[in-house]
């Protein structure tokens, strides 16, 4: 029995440390790379890890700047800022060359009559007038905001529902005109109930990017993906990673945000960290080494 527990010990030796070495010994600089030559960075925008293990997964910080950060005032359930608020927040990244604002507060649901849709898109125009004053070298823009998500249209490929999609993109324009890059949410927004096929992922994915690369014109578009459904059950290792490899080959792509939740830890088990090392490894795989 002693015997047999030192085996399985030296097994699961064996495996961590195969896991820590491929995790520690990538080139990302060619994994990165894409097929037509451009770099595509993977970006962190979360605390979670050391420096020295966000490098080892070819990873790069991103500052991300949450609601709460800019304080602003709720009155009878409405939200609302002032340009000193927001200079505040953004003035200690302006030496940032990136960074993403999450502000979630005014709603852009279709469901709104096209007079409140439009107010609430000005409020985010103002926001962004001033982030650009204050950090005017930053790549900011807003998560979620521009283009507008919605993956029933965009997997439908009815043209009717598509040509709807882009008339409501239409009214972000200003925001997209006053952000240095935009920040497509291309989470799966859906239940573990309801799990896509990679195939659908896929169309979501493109037919996002499109509009984004449509409103962005020449600006960088950072696509920002999580490993969990709508209602906070993980994602699979291997949906994952092709979340990523999805993000990550299309042209229009110029980084890959990844975000997971507060309360998740640095773990090397969980299912987002599995579905990195599978997509880096692929990427080794293609490029022929790591």
């Amino acid at each position: 029995m002693l015997r047999l527990s030192v085996s399985i010990l030296s097994v699961l030796f064996f495996f961590l440390s195969a896991t820590l070495a491929i995790a520690a010994s990538y080139d990302c600089d060619r994994l990165l790379k894409r097929a037509d030559g451009k770099r595509i960075n993977l970006l962190w925008s979360q605390p979670q890890g050391t420096d020295a293990q966000i490098a080892a997964l070819c990873l790069s910080r991103i500052p991300m700047i949450k609601q709460p950060s800019f304080g602003g005032t709720t009155v009878k359930g409405v939200w609302t800022i002032t340009s000193n608020e927001v200079a505040k927040a953004v003035a200690p990244l302006a030496s940032s060359p990136q960074y993403v604002i999450d502000i979630e507060a005014w709603s852009l649901a279709t469901s709104l009559s096209t007079s409140e849709r439009l107010a609430n898109i000005a409020k985010y125009v103002t926001v962004m007038k001033t982030v650009a004053a204050t950090t005017p070298n930053s790549a900011v823009g807003l998560y979620g905001v521009a283009p507008f998500r919605n993956w029933y249209s965009a997997i439908s490929g009815d043209p009717s529902r598509l040509a709807q999609n882009q008339d409501w993109n239409d009214q972000l324009q200003p925001v997209a005109d006053r952000s240095k890059a935009l920040y497509p949410s291309l989470y799966v927004p859906l239940p573990s109930s309801k799990k896509p096929t990679i195939s659908q992922y896929r169309v979501f994915v493109a037919v996002n990017l499109v509009e984004a690369r449509r409103l962005a014109g020449s600006k960088p578009v950072y696509p920002v993906i999580r490993s969990r459904y709508s209602d906070e059950v993980d994602i699979s290792a291997d949906f994952f990673a092709q979340m990523l490899q999805a993000n990550f080959e299309h042209s229009f792509t110029n980084a890959v945000v990844i975000w997971i939740a507060a309360e998740q830890r640095w773990d090397t088990s969980a299912n987002w960290y599995r579905g990195l090392l599978k997509f880096l490894n692929q990427r080794a795989a293609d490029v022929g080494g790591g």
